[in-house]
Order: structure tokens, then C-alpha cells, then sequence
């Protein structure tokens, strides 16, 4: 490929200038179940330098491909590549770019055995690159922007500052979207991904089980995640490659760290007239931006569970414990390590099949332990009812009457998790969302959501949307 730019009554090139030459010899070998290849390729490249094309850089490529399919039980694929890109010692310094060795390696598989009552699945990726800092950045593109989901709330002195914007609390209202925008210089940097998952359903494998022990064995069924994503400055490829946990989250090398482990236990998942659920997650995660290092935890445990009395009633009772923790080097709202315990009993009533109702009351009682007496009591009443015709509308209204007391002085990011997004007195949220098929070509939307806040003017945000379809 060769491709010349020039400025308008000029002779020298501009800059995007550009040409290379590219070798890529490969070998595969295919069957229906496996498949093999593998290829080399050399480029030598013409980069642009004060005006002209100069020979620049060459650069080494060797790649390999493995995968393996078994209908229905099994199937894998990985793939390896390794590449190295040297400058001309004769190509002038200040046009020259580094020199770089990458390594890229991937492993994608998937394991269904005994019928699918075991799913196991598991994903590898790790890479070396160049990469920049980034900084975070809200951008102010209005509500009618799909990744508008953040608001800015002043401080007081009219300047947008990055610990004053926090998440909307009703859709539509957010008027900022948030952007990573890299900075100019880049670094080396090692990216690693890796996610595993393994659920277990014994009622797949087991449908008419003929011991005891099988029958209360097949309502058992679990799910457990993990997950971990890591881009570092560690010059220690061998044990960030091998997944060396202690050199994760390292504060001075450790750009963007994250681990996430989920546990969910289902019991009489498949039962119509009652069931327990009960789950456990911890999240982990470090980031390293331009403003500074920003650390994250959390660690929940729940349980839900439902019962039907009745064909149209239903009851259910939710209880969970949370540890929320945030670290910020920088700003005060930022930094909370908050402590909560709720429970949320609720009711539902389906008189017909076309109309739900429900509503509730849950209590939630938050320590913030950063902050000496700084605690919070939210008591919120939702009521929700649902409304459906087959092949015409969907119409869902929701309402919620809030109460929070709150203990203490908090800002920012650390008050909107104290209140659960509400603000410290009486509040009111209540939404209606509706879709309308008018005919067989024209559907209609409606989603409008409001909010009082107690001492604030009601605020309201309202979307509709008419599409066709041909």
C-alpha cells in the first residue's frame, strides 16, 4: 500500500504519508472437528520524516491457531502471535518511533457435558501494548444522548469540578456522558483479561431421578463467576501472564486493575410456588488516572425469598448486607467506606394475566465509617403496576415515596451512596413507560420519569419516540 498526501502548492509531502510492503505466508490444516495453521508475515515500511519518504521501520509477525469442535459437549480455540517492530538506525530521531516486542495470546473455550446440567466456560487474553493515561472528562451532550447518565450538582462556586458529577437518579435526566480522552505520550503496558463461569444444574441431567437423594439434589442449581481484568506497567511479564494475583492492583503500576468473584445458589428454582435465592460478590478494583489513583470495594450478600399462596398473589422478602469502600488521593467526596443492611418485604397481585401489581417497603440502615457519627436511615414505599395487551400496548407505571435521615455532613459521590441516590429528607420518584403498536408498520413510545426532592422544585424528563418499520 502506498499512500502520498500533499499540500495545495507545495512539493513536499504532508504528514500521513505512508508505504509499505507486506509478506504473509500461511499454512492451514481443516477436518471437521480440528484445525490447525499457522502463518509468518515481514513488513518493511516507508515512513514520513521532514517532507519525505524514508525507509523506516521493518517488522516480524509470527502467528499460530488452534481449534477444536465437539458437538454439543466441547470446543476450544487459542490463538498465539508474537511481533516485533524495529526503526532504521538511519531514519532521523525525532521522526523515529520506539521499538516495540509484542505478545498476544488468547483462549476461548467451553465444556458442556452430562446433558448441559454442567456449563463451564472460561476466556483468556493477554497482550502486551502501548498505551496512554487517560483522563477523565464529562462531556455536556444533553439528555437525548444514549450515554447521558450523569448530572452535575454545584458545589456552590458555578465551576464544574469532577467530584460534582454523579449518576442520574431517574433515566433521561443526565445531561453529561463520561469520556476517557488518552493523553499524548504513551507507555508500555501488559493487558490481561481472564473470565471463568461454572453453573451447575442438576435438574437437566437428573429429569426423573429414582433415589432420594436425586430428587432433592436436581433443586440445586448454582452459578459462580470470575473474573479478572488487568492492564499494568509490571516489567514482570512471567507472573502477570500466569496470573499471579499479588502482582494485580498495584498502586504505581497497575493502570487499570479489576476483580470480581460471584457465588449464586438457586434452591427449587424450577418451582412455581416458592424458592430462596442466595448470592455473594466482591469487586476489586484500582485505577490510575490523571487525577490521581482511585480505589474501589465491595462485598454483598443476599437472599430473596418467594412464595405463592395463591394463583394472583405472591410474596417475597429480600435481605442483604454491603460493604461499599472508596479511596481517592484527591478528592474528599470520593473517599467513604460505607456499611448497610436492608430488608425489603413485597407483595404482588395479578388479578388477570394482563394486569401486575406490586408494592413493598424496604428499610436500609448505612454507617460510613471514613467519617466519625456520619450515617444514614432510608425507608422507601415503591408501588408498581403493569399493564399489557397482547400485540398492541405495554404500559408500566411506577411510584416511590422516600424517607431518609441522614447523619453528618456528606457531598458528592459520598451522599449519593449514603441515600441510595434520594437526598436527605422526603422525596418522590414515579415513572410511566408505554409502547404502542398502532399498526403493522408504526410503533409509538413514551417513557416520562419524575423526581421531588424535598426543599427543589419537581423535575421532570420525558422521551417519545415514534419509529416505522418497512
Amino acid at each position: 500500500e502506498r499512500r502520498l498526501q500533499q499540500l495545495v502548492d507545495a512539493d513536499s509531502l504532508a504528514a500521513g504519508s505512508y508505504s509499505f510492503i507486506e509478506y504473509r505466508p500461511g499454512v492451514a490444516w481443516v477436518t471437521p472437528r480440528f484445525e490447525a495453521g499457522g502463518e509468518v508475515e515481514y513488513r518493511t515500511e516507508d515512513n514520513w520524516a521532514g517532507g519525505e519518504l524514508l525507509g523506516g521501520a521493518t517488522a516480524w509477525t509470527v502467528k499460530s491457531n488452534l481449534k477444536y469442535i465437539r458437538p454439543r459437549v466441547f470446543n476450544t480455540e487459542a490463538t498465539l502471535g508474537y511481533r516485533v517492530r524495529r526503526y532504521d538506525d538511519a531514519f532521523p530521531i525525532r521522526y523515529r518511533g520506539e521499538n516495540t516486542e509484542s505478545v498476544v495470546t488468547r483462549l476461548n473455550s467451553r465444556y458442556t457435558p452430562l446433558q448441559r446440567a454442567v456449563e463451564a466456560s472460561w476466556f483468556y487474553e493477554a497482550l502486551t501494548e502501548r498505551t496512554p493515561t487517560l483522563q477523565e472528562v464529562y462531556v455536556r451532550v444533553g439528555p437525548e444522548y444514549s450515554e447521558s447518565r450523569y448530572t452535575w450538582e454545584d458545589d456552590g462556586n458555578g465551576i464544574a469540578e469532577l467530584d460534582e458529577f454523579i449518576p442520574e437518579r431517574t433515566p433521561n435526566e443526565g445531561e453529561y456522558a463520561l469520556l476517557y480522552v488518552p493523553s499524548d505520550s504513551l507507555i508500555s503496558a501488559v493487558s490481561v483479561q481472564t473470565r471463568l463461569r461454572l453453573q451447575v444444574e442438576p435438574s437437566r441431567y437428573w429429569v426423573r431421578p429414582p433415589t432420594d437423594w436425586r430428587r432433592h439434589l436436581r433443586n440445586l442449581s448454582s452459578r459462580t463467576t470470575f473474573e479478572v481484568i488487568e492492564k499494568t506497567r509490571d516489567s514482570d511479564l512471567a507472573r502477570i501472564y500466569l496470573l499471579d494475583l499479588s502482582r494485580y492492583r498495584r498502586p504505581g503500576t497497575t493502570l487499570n486493575g479489576r476483580l470480581r468473584i460471584g457465588q449464586e445458589l438457586f434452591l427449587f428454582r424450577n418451582e412455581r410456588l416458592y424458592g430462596l435465592d442466595l448470592s455473594f460478590s466482591q469487586a476489586r478494583s484500582l485505577s490510575d488516572l490523571a487525577a490521581g489513583e482511585e480505589t474501589r470495594f465491595l462485598n454483598a450478600w443476599r437472599t430473596e425469598g418467594r412464595y405463592r399462596p395463591a394463583d394472583a398473589w405472591g410474596l417475597r422478602l429480600t435481605a442483604a448486607l454491603e460493604r461499599n469502600r472508596a479511596g481517592s488521593g484527591r478528592f474528599a467526596s470520593r473517599r467513604f467506606d460505607i456499611e448497610s443492611a436492608q430488608v425489603y418485604p413485597e407483595i404482588s397481585f395479578s388479578p388477570s394475566t394482563s394486569v401486575q401489581l406490586s408494592g413493598g417497603a424496604s428499610y436500609t440502615a448505612k454507617t460510613d465509617f471514613t467519617e466519625k457519627d456520619r450515617s444514614a436511615r432510608v425507608l422507601r414505599f415503591p408501588f408498581e403496576m403493569r399493564w399489557s395487551r397482547v400485540g398492541r400496548m405495554n404500559l408500566s407505571t411506577r411510584f416511590e415515596l422516600a424517607n431518609v435521615h441522614l447523619t453528618g455532613e456528606a457531598g458528592g459521590l459520598a451522599a449519593y451512596e449514603l441515600t441510595d441516590g434520594r437526598g436527605p429528607g422526603t422525596s418522590m420518584l414515579w415513572s410511566v413507560n408505554g409502547q404502542y403498536t398502532i399498526n403493522r408498520y408504526l410503533r409509538a413510545s413514551l417513557f416520562y420519569d419524575g423526581r421531588l426532592p424535598q426543599g427543589v422544585p419537581a423535575i421532570h424528563t420525558m422521551r417519545a419516540q415514534l419509529g416505522a418499520v418497512f
